[in-house]
């Protein structure tokens, strides 16, 4: 009987230091703050209110538009920091997208996994630059999603009648995609067409409020025009045939119409056609 008494002591006490030994605190983090939100930024600030720290691999902040509880197996981006002695850490978050709301947890992770707290949310802030503004030398047509890039038209009285070129010829390696005006502009003009009588020339010599990154606008872009101008701006500029930087052959251009429809969309180089200019901020 004193045996098995002693047995089960022995048994009891073991079982209790190999509780204190294996004991284990996981990371606890308060609830998350926001102290700041911008356009397409937002400042945060965590605190880590565990007592044993000394596990921690990393801390931060993950983040998502659409889930609502972001992991950092679901979420649109994550911070990676570390806590200061006193257990606090502030992240900035970046890339983001204007007037959107977010849901935002910390998390932190040791060799166990990954803990998070509670969720928080924000909004951020409305573009500076909604379209059909005045700005930048013209009007803004289209902002991309951080609000603070994306095209700005001429106003209607830039609008020019000319040429799309003085004389046939090849330019090639121009592009219709949205995003190629540019670069469809500067190979137009490098190659023989830079008479100022014609479109792209036009253009590229153009200053407006100090502005002279104007370009001939691709096909894409001026069709986004087309099909996204304000019922204002439809009223204000010519209802007409108007010229794209894309090239079509050696003797014909890409043109869109605007306020009407057409069964082609090219037509012959040296023949005059509305010219509208856009830049990009």
């Amino acid at each position: 009987m004193r045996y098995i008494l002693f047995l089960l002591t022995a048994t009891a006490l073991l079982d209790l230091g190999c509780s204190k030994k294996d004991a284990y605190t996981a990371p606890q983090l308060s609830g998350i703050r926001v102290t700041a939100a911008g356009v397409n930024t937002a400042i945060v600030v965590n605190q880590l209110v565990s007592n044993n720290r000394s596990s921690l691999v990393a801390a931060g902040t993950c983040w998502s538009s659409t889930e609502h509880q972001p992991t950092l197996e679901n979420c649109e981006g994550h911070t990676t920091n570390q806590p200061g002695s006193d257990g606090q850490f502030t992240d900035s978050l970046k890339g983001l997208s204007y007037n959107t709301k977010y849901y935002l947890r910390a998390y932190a992770t040791d060799a166990r996994g990954n803990i998070y707290s509670v969720v928080d949310s924000f909004f951020t802030l409305q573009t500076p630059y909604p379209p059909g503004m005045p700005a930048m030398g013209g009007v803004v047509l289209k902002v991309d999603s951080t609000g603070m890039h994306g095209l700005v038209v001429a106003g209607p009285q830039y609008v020019v009648y000319r040429p799309w070129a003085n004389q046939y010829g090849l330019i090639g390696g121009t592009n219709a995609n949205f995003g190629s005006g540019p670069a469809n502009t500067l190979a137009i003009v490098a190659g023989s067409n830079n008479d100022p009588g014609t479109a792209a020339a036009y253009c590229n010599n153009l200053v407006l409020s100090d502005y002279d990154d104007w370009f001939l606008p691709s096909y894409e872009e001026l069709y986004y025009f087309r099909n996204n101008m304000s019922f204002g701006q439809w009223l204000s500029y010519v209802m007409d045939m108007y010229w794209c930087s894309s090239e079509a052959s050696y003797s014909e251009a890409h043109f869109v119409v605007i306020g009407g429809i057409a069964s082609f969309n090219s037509y012959d180089k040296m023949i005059g056609k509305a010219v509208l200019p856009m830049r990009r901020f």
